[in-house]
């Protein structure tokens, strides 16, 4: 009778992918070196377990490690020389190092595997096995193929909660033109990709341009997209409209279409107050493409005035319009035009929530 994990892994080579099965005959017989994925990426093993992998596109050991810091890229360069010697020890090195260090070693070699191995675990290539010695962070890095398949369920399952439309993982990211939300708290990670978004980068393009996890940026990007602060298509809707074609507002915008932290509760947006004032005749004007307002204390953020303050300087402005009326104002009020009425429904939806 086989042992239970081998009957679940014979259970799943009829349902997976030839890459999934070949993984699991692999572990099997204990081999060691290297599978291949075609073109895509390849699987480093040791007694059957994955100690290493990497994919095309996928952010890999190499840049995760970079991108912790100046000491972390220094100390990465005398680990791999010593693994480029026969007599080096590149895990014992990283333990001496002071910016990189076994444990954030073996933490980032997780991370580049299991990323790598979420995008070749799905693909149709024909896997090629070749025996071999084995990869030098098998002391610190070891998943076997059960494990694999656990992680992608869960990875998807956490993909699927946060927004159920994959196309999001590969569409590019394209900022929101208008933001829905009174408030949104963002991560730094969310933060980043906002920020770096633009018509044609990828949450997978963004994660290599930034050294973080592919998988990360993804559930990132989910988040996004269920929030509105990105362009995505409708759900179920066959023909996706082109990202260069949905009229998106230029990417310097983005920090003043969001809010990327918590917003306090007397704060009104930069759009909404300038809207407001710009109405008012003889009121305090916002400049059009500074986002400042200028007023008695003198030119300050218009993301940072109150509602009781900007409501207070309306009314004194239009006192002192009604007394003093002239020629000159009435020629003012004639080329008046009237707010936007969104713009009035949202600052109504504003003052009732702070009221």
């Amino acid at each position: 009778m086989p042992a239970p994990a081998t009957a679940h892994a014979t259970a799943l080579e009829g349902v997976e992918t030839a890459v999934v099965a070949e993984l699991l005959r692999l572990e099997r017989v204990g081999a060691t070196g290297v599978l291949r994925v075609g073109d895509a990426g390849a699987f480093h093993l040791e007694g059957g377990a994955v100690v290493h992998a990497a994919a095309r596109g996928v952010t890999g050991l190499d840049r995760l490690v970079v991108a912790a810091g100046p000491g972390a890229a220094r100390d990465w360069g005398r680990v791999l020389l010593a693994a480029a010697r026969p007599d080096g020890d590149p895990v014992a090195e990283a333990d001496r190092a002071p910016g990189l260090g076994r444990a954030r070693l073996e933490l980032f070699a997780l991370f580049a595997a299991l990323d790598a191995a979420d995008a070749l675990l799905d693909s149709t290539a024909v896997p090629d096995f070749a025996a071999g010695p084995a990869h030098w962070l098998a002391p610190v890095c070891r998943i076997t193929p059960a494990m694999l398949l656990r992680e992608r369920a869960r990875r998807r399952a956490r993909l699927d909660a946060a927004w159920p439309d994959a196309r999001v993982d590969t569409a590019p990211l394209v900022p929101a033109r208008r933001v829905h939300r009174q408030r949104v708290i963002l991560t730094g990670l969310q933060t980043e990709l906002l920020l770096n978004a633009d018509d044609h980068s990828t949450p997978a393009d963004l994660a290599l341009t930034l050294g973080r996890s592919t998988f990360a940026c993804r559930l990132a990007a989910r988040f996004l997209a269920a929030t509105a602060l990105i362009q995505t298509p409708p759900l179920n809707d066959p023909h996706p409209t082109p990202p260069t074609a949905r009229g998106v507002a230029p990417t310097a915008s983005c920090p003043q279409a969001v809010v990327p932290t918590a917003v306090a509760p007397a704060v009104v947006p930069a759009a909404v107050a300038g809207a407001v004032l710009a109405g008012v005749p003889g009121g305090a004007q916002v400049a059009a493409g500074g986002g400042t307002v200028a007023g008695r204390g003198g030119v300050r953020d218009a993301a940072r005035v109150p509602v009781r303050a900007a409501a207070r300087s309306a009314a004194l402005a239009t006192g002192r319009v009604a007394a003093r009326r002239s020629v000159a104002a009435d020629d003012a009020e004639r080329s008046w035009t009237p707010p936007d009425p969104d713009v009035l429904l949202r600052l109504r939806a504003a003052l009732e929530e702070l009221a």
